[in-house]
Parts: C-alpha cells; sequence; structure tokens
C-alpha cells in the first residue's frame, strides 16, 4: 500500500473559511504546484453533506496552499507534513514468516513475536538480540516504547534498550536480557509433549533430550530441565506501547543561571532527600 503524505493539523486551525480540528488532515496530491506563479502545495478531502433531496453525497474537495501559508502553518507548529496520522500505525514484514503484532482492544501493549526458526538460548547473565521481522511506522509525535512481558519479566527476563523511533523503517531486533545467575532460557521449537519427558538441553543440538541416569554427561554440553525457563517459539517475546513524545523549546544557559533556578533539591546528589 502505498503511503499518501498528509498536511496534519497539530492545533485548531481555520483556512479555507473552515475549521480543521487538531489531528485533521490534508491529503498532499501535488507538491510542486504552481498557480498564478505562485509555488505551493494541492491538496484535498472527502467532505460529505446533504444534496437538496436530502440525499448524502460525498465530495473530494481540492485546496491550494501556497508556500507562504504552508511556512506560517509548519513553522507556528499548527501543522506538519507526515504521512502517518496521529491515531494510524503501520507494521510490514521485513521476513515472511514474521508475525504481525497483536493487541486486544483492553490491553495497554502490542505482543510482538520473533520471525527466527531455530530454538533460540540466551545463557545465564547474558544478552540476546533477537529478530522480530517487523518495521514501524507512527505519527511523529509518539513512539513505541518496548516492555517486559509479564511472564518474563517476572522470571528475569528483561528487555534492554526499549525505545524505538516513528522514523525507524527496518526490521526491530529486541535485546533480551537473561539476568538469572543459574538459568538458561530456551525459547523453543519443541512442543510441550516433546519436552515432557526429556531430563536435558542439548546446547550443541539445539533441543532437550533424554539422558539415562547412569550415563556420563559432561555438564559443559548439557543444561538439566530444571535450570531451565522454557517458552514456546511462538509466544510473544516482547511487548511495547504507544507513548507521546512531548516537544520543547530548547535553550543553553550558563551552569551559574542554571544553578539559580528555583528548585528545593538544587544541587543534593545520592541520599539526599532523605527518603
Amino acid at each position: 500500500m502505498e503511503v499518501m503524505k498528509k498536511l496534519l493539523f497539530l492545533k485548531d486551525v481555520e483556512i479555507f473559511n473552515k475549521v480543521f480540528k487538531k489531528g485533521e488532515s490534508l491529503d498532499i496530491v501535488d507538491k510542486n504546484a504552481i498557480m498564478d506563479k505562485v509555488k505551493g502545495i494541492i491538496v484535498y478531502k472527502i467532505e460529505e453533506h446533504m444534496n437538496l433531496d436530502g440525499v448524502l453525497e460525498s465530495t473530494q474537495c481540492e485546496h491550494f496552499i501556497n508556500n507562504t501559508m504552508l511556512n506560517s502553518l509548519l513553522d507556528n507548529k499548527l501543522a506538519t507534513i507526515d504521512e502517518v496520522e496521529f491515531n494510524e500505525l503501520y507494521f510490514a514484514k521485513t521476513k515472511p514468516n514474521a508475525i504481525i503484532p497483536t493487541k486486544r482492544e483492553e490491553d495497554a501493549g502490542y505482543d510482538v513475536y520473533t520471525c527466527e526458526t531455530e530454538t533460540i538460548v540466551i545463557e545465564p547473565c547474558s544478552l540476546r538480540m533477537i529478530d522480530t521481522g517487523i518495521a514501524i511506522a507512527c505519527n511523529k509525535a509518539y513512539f513505541p516504547k518496548f516492555f517486559d512481558k509479564g511472564g518474563m519479566g517476572s522470571k528475569g527476563i528483561i528487555v534492554g534498550a526499549g525505545v524505538g523511533d516513528s522514523g525507524y523503517r527496518d526490521s526491530y531486533f529486541i535485546p533480551l536480557i537473561n539476568t538469572n545467575l543459574q538459568k538458561t532460557v530456551v525459547i523453543t521449537t519443541q512442543s510441550d509433549e516433546e519436552i515432557e519427558k526429556c531430563t536435558h538441553f542439548d546446547l550443541e543440538q539445539n533441543k532437550f533430550i533424554t539422558i539415562d541416569s547412569n550415563a556420563d554427561v559432561r555438564v559443559c554440553e548439557y543444561v538439566k530441565k530444571e535450570d531451565c525457563i522454557i517458552k514456546p517459539i511462538n509466544k510473544a517475546i516482547t511487548q511495547f506501547v504507544m507513548l507521546p513524545v512531548p516537544t520543547f523549546n530548547t535553550k543553553e544557559v550558563s551552569w551559574e543561571q542554571l544553578k539559580n533556578i528555583k528548585s528545593e533539591r538544587g544541587l543534593g546528589k545520592l541520599g539526599s532527600s532523605g527518603k
């Protein structure tokens, strides 16, 4: 699907004798338009109205916005040119076997899955970058923040570097960290039935196996099943929540000026609150 650029209103704005509400948008059909030797853009919007017979009709309304008006809208942060509206979120598969993130209406986060097809092992106190095969596009007023899944975070499996950017267009890799000192994380392709009677995880074959209790087992090659945190590979590995990106007017000042800005804490360091 081709994504059309839009003029997105950040505040209520009156132009063309019409008030456009914050969050409304106009599709840009020509970004290099010229009218009466004046450069600008042509935008359009489908508008609905009742005709004289009381029938609802749709009309495509086109408008020319000269560059002076456009720059005024942009410079005063009344509008922005964006390819994604406020409430739109695009997902694309960068790998054919990727799974589009899922979310129930009542949930805060979108569940994210791996596109990898082989068992993933994260040894104690180790990190593994896991490919999702998913790219995301959202409005620049938001960003995806990745968090631990409850069932994983409660077992010491956490997400590092969880801030995504609205402009990033490639596949997301999730840094999963196993904070456990003794437990090995196994995100497995094997079924519960296959694993049920197994006793060990074979680090060379990358799968759960059964070893006779009398066998000579080399500790470096096998992990006891009870020392593994086991997760099916088709379950979500992380989740993300869409959060707003506040805009600020930044200014550099001297340290002396900054210290003089009123503050209860001032220069108090660690433990200074006494709480």
